[in-house]
């Protein structure tokens, strides 16, 4: 399931979160993953910066850093589906239609519509 929300920047990313049923059964853990993830630093979650300009980094010995997230936080990104718009490209007539670009008219899709000399 893909669900779109807003997110505090500021804040640390969630790798889960329990949800409740509102019927008042017991809830269930979401595992989160996401898209379009930009710069990110796997240790202090914080979204924006990298491993150069983290604070935390040099905060905290290097034996003791805990690393709670890696690439599996990351989503596949989808196939997105392109339409073709072009009215002459979709029905494919290779008759003379005519055709614009601004106030440059052309007739046949042989000849370019624009002289450039």
């Amino acid at each position: 399931m893909r669900v779109k929300v807003t997110l505090d920047v500021n804040v640390p990313l969630k790798r889960r979160m329990k949800l409740r049923r509102t019927t008042g059964e017991e809830g269930f853990w979401a595992m989160f993953k996401y898209e379009f993830l930009p710069t990110f630093y796997f240790i202090c979650r914080i979204l924006g910066h990298s491993e150069k300009f983290c604070l935390k980094r040099f905060d905290t010995l290097a034996d003791q850093i805990i690393q709670p997230y890696g690439a599996w936080v990351r989503a596949q990104p989808r196939r997105r589906h392109h339409l073709i718009r072009s009215q002459w490209l979709q029905n494919g007539d290779d008759d003379e239609s005519e055709y614009s670009a601004g106030t440059i008219t052309g007739v046949n899709r042989q000849q370019s519509p624009i002289n450039l000399l």
